[in-house]
C-alpha cells in the first residue's frame, strides 16, 4: 500500500492548513497566541489518522464494503470503527488543546466536545481512508491485470513461432530434429507453467529459459546459430521480469538470422551502470530496416517494463553490424 513517509506526508497537509485556519481565526478576533501552542494544538490530532491509516486499511480488507451490496454487519463494523477512531482523535486533541493552554472545560467534558463537534470530519476521514485503500487496492490488481495480459500475449507468440520451426522440420523430412525439438518444447513448457504466477524471477533464471528456447532454435539452424553469454556472475540474482529478453533473442533470431544463408551470432550480455541494469541481446545480422520499433514482442516488453518500474527503456537500434536490443531497468537483487 503506502509507506510511511508518503503517510505522514499526506496528512501534515491537512495538519498545516489548521494551523493556517486557527492563526487566521485568531488574528481576525483580536487573539494573540504563541505559534507553538497552535502547532501543539493542532498538528498531532492529524497524526492520528495517520497512524490509523494502515489499520484502516486492513480493516478494509477484513470486512470489505467493495462488494455490492456490502453486507450489513461490516457497515456495523466500520461505523462502529470511525466512532472509535473519532473518540482516539477528541482524546488526542482535547489533552494537547489542555497542554497548549487553550481548554476551557474538563478534560472529559471537552473530550466529548471534540468528538461531538467533529462527528461529520471524522466519519469523512475513517471513510475517506477506507476508500482511498480500496483505490490503491484496485490499481494494484489491474496492474496485475494488465501485467497477465501483456505476458499472455507473448506467450502464445513464441509458441507459434516454434511449432512453426517444427513444421519446416517436418517438411524437410528432418524427423529426428522435429523429435528432438518437440521433447525440448515440452521442457520449454513445463518451465513456463511452472513460474506463471511469478510477474518476477531471478536473471540466472530468465538465462535458464532462454537456454531452452535457443535449444530449440539450435535444432532448426544447426550450424548457422552461434549464441555468446557474457553474464557475471553477481548480476545472475538480480530480479527481472519473466520473459524479458525472449522476444529481444527471438527478434535477433528472425531478422538477424533466419535472413541469411550464413552463420550469425547472438550475443546476450548484462551489466550494472551506478543503480541500473542493462541487457543487451545484439545480432551481426543486415540491421534494423528503417523502424526501431521491433514488432510485438519489443512493444509488450515496454508496456510490461513501464508498469513494473518507474524508470525503465528498451531501445533497438543499429550496431557496427547487425542490431542491438537494449533493456535498461533499475537494479534490484533478490
Amino acid at each position: 500500500m503506502l509507506g510511511w513517509p508518503v503517510v505522514l506526508a499526506i496528512w501534515t497537509v491537512p495538519a498545516l492548513l489548521s494551523v493556517f485556519e486557527t492563526e487566521m481565526f485568531l488574528a481576525q478576533n483580536g487573539h494573540s497566541v504563541a505559534l507553538w501552542r497552535v502547532l501543539l494544538s493542532e498538528v498531532p490530532p492529524w497524526y492520528v489518522w495517520a497512524a490509523l491509516t494502515p489499520l484502516i486499511f486492513r480493516m478494509g480488507r477484513r470486512w470489505p464494503l467493495d462488494r455490492m451490496p456490502p453486507r450489513a454487519g461490516n457497515i456495523a463494523i466500520h461505523v462502529s470503527a470511525s466512532l472509535a477512531a473519532g473518540a482516539i482523535y477528541a482524546a488526542v486533541a482535547a489533552s494537547l488543546s489542555m497542554a497548549a493552554g487553550r481548554a476551557r472545560q474538563a478534560l472529559p467534558i471537552d473530550i466529548l466536545d471534540w468528538w461531538m463537534s467533529g462527528l461529520p470530519l471524522i466519519m469523512l476521514s475513517y471513510f475517506g481512508i477506507l476508500g482511498i485503500g480500496y483505490a490503491l487496492v484496485l490499481r494494484s490488481e489491474l496492474a496485475v491485470a494488465q501485467l497477465g495480459a501483456l505476458r499472455a500475449q507473448i506467450q502464445p507468440h513464441f509458441l507459434f513461432n516454434t511449432l512453426n520451426a517444427i513444421s519446416a522440420l517436418v517438411r524437410d523430412q528432418e524427423t529426428r530434429s522435429a523429435l528432438a525439438t518437440l521433447a525440448r518444447l515440452s521442457e520449454l513448457l513445463r518451465s513456463v507453467l511452472a513460474s506463471d504466477t511469478a510477474h518476477e524471477v531471478s536473471l540466472g533464471e530468465e538465462l535458464g529459459f532462454v537456454e531452452q528456447y535457443l535449444g530449440i532454435m539450435e535444432v532448426r539452424y544447426s550450424d548457422r546459430l552461434r549464441v555468446s553469454y557474457n553474464v557475471p556472475a553477481e548480476l545472475r540474482t538480480a530480479r527481472v521480469p519473466t520473459f524479458v529478453l525472449q522476444p529481444l533473442v527471438e527478434n535477433a533470431i528472425r531478422h538477424g538470422i533466419a535472413k541469411r544463408t550464413e552463420a550469425g551470432r547472438i550475443d546476450i550480455a548484462a551489466q550494472k551502470i551506478g543503480d541500473r541494469l542493462v541487457l543487451t541481446v545484439s545480432d551481426d545480422g543486415p540491421g534494423p530496416n528503417g523502424t526501431t520499433n521491433g514488432g510485438v514482442g519489443l512493444a509488450n516488453t515496454r508496456e510490461r517494463l513501464k508498469h513494473l518500474y518507474r524508470e525503465s527503456t528498451v531501445e533497438l537500434a543499429g550496431g557496427a553490424s547487425g542490431a542491438i536490443a537494449t533493456i535498461t531497468m533499475p537494479l534490484a537483487n533478490g
